[in-house]
């Protein structure tokens, strides 16, 4: 009887942790989505271009400034791994219907401790897949993992699943890989902490600069090709 009770209470203690567990992934985020989402209310003109990812996006504060005269919306989510981005993607694109969808995650999936480059490789065709649901013109751009000082110890498997989604993109129509990882590095392959913030992780105003010019000049291409 003592063995049933012990063995009882084990099992409600794992259901409470587990719930516990459950509520926290629930509330994550929650106050972003709810801006997002009244965002969407407010907004009179649809942007063309969706920009999802982890914290390299939501800290994208210069985002609309870099990017325009093009209407883009931004949805970051600070520690996101690519499967929060795929779990959230509705809420995430809301009520728009953005022809081209930018997308930068998979950093968190590959840290010290915890590397799982299948989950971004897979994390991103799914994803894609939801992308070209929203139309038939509907386009898909991965800017590739960036290699950081912070996580230097992991940058073969960054580059391993860069290498590995590039391959994918290059025979996949209407995906496209932004092939930004090398700019980051020096010369002797080393992440270069010029354009990284003090936590030697977050791009710096000199890091976005060369996103903005790289997806400038991609987005510009596409537009040409809408057009032939």
């Amino acid at each position: 009887m003592q063995k049933l009770t012990i063995t009882s209470a084990i099992v409600a203690l794992i259901v409470c942790i587990n719930s516990t567990s459950l509520v926290r992934a629930e509330q994550r985020w929650a106050h972003e989505l709810s801006e997002f989402a009244a965002e969407d209310r407010t907004q009179t003109l649809s942007p063309q271009i969706a920009f999802l990812g982890s914290s390299s996006i939501a800290r994208w504060h210069s985002l609309h400034d870099d990017m325009a005269p093009r209407a883009v919306y931004r949805r970051g989510l600070s520690g996101a791994r690519i499967g929060d981005i795929l779990e959230r993607f509705g809420e995430l694109i809301g009520d728009n219907r953005p022809r081209i969808v930018v997308m930068f995650a998979g950093s968190n999936d590959i840290v010290p401790g915890s590397i799982d480059v299948e989950a971004v490789v897979t994390g991103v065709e799914i994803i894609y897949n939801k992308v070209r649901r929203l139309g038939p013109a509907a386009q898909f751009v991965f800017i590739a993992i960036t290699p950081t000082p912070h996580r230097r110890a992991v940058i073969n498997h960054v580059l391993t699943a860069n290498s590995r989604v590039r391959a994918w993109a290059e025979k996949t129509s209407h995906a496209w890989y932004l092939d930004a990882a090398h700019h980051f590095l020096t010369k002797d392959g080393r992440p270069n902490r010029a354009f990284f913030l003090d936590d030697g992780l977050h791009l710096n105003r000199d890091g976005y600069a060369i996103w903005t010019s790289l997806l400038r000049a991609l987005l510009a291409d596409l537009d040409t090709r809408e057009r032939s």
